[in-house]
């Protein structure tokens, strides 16, 4: 037979998953920064057409890739809270 004592504790392994949301968070946001640099003319030249397209817009050069970029990073950002600190003890105060 099987015995539960139903004695959980995940905290730790949320403090390391809290560290690697960070970490992959800020890589996000450096490929993203690289991005900007790579499609923003005044970076390398001033008579350079804006996002590596001779049109300006949405649909040009590298836009696209930019756009979902910082998208992917303002979502990154807002879900990259602390949940370890989240934990309530529950079940009779047994988990």
């Amino acid at each position: 037979s099987v015995a539960h004592g139903g004695n959980f504790h995940g905290q730790q392994v949320a403090f390391a998953a809290d560290a690697l949301n960070g970490a992959l968070t800020q890589a996000a946001v450096l490929a993203e920064r690289q991005i900007a640099l790579v499609v923003t003319p005044s970076a390398h030249n001033k008579n350079a057409p804006l996002l590596l397209s001779w049109e300006a817009g949405a649909q040009s050069g590298l836009a696209g890739a930019q756009l979902t970029a910082t998208a992917l990073v303002a979502e990154m950002r807002s879900r990259a809270q602390m949940h370890a600190t989240l934990s309530i003890p529950t079940n009779g105060n047994n988990q």
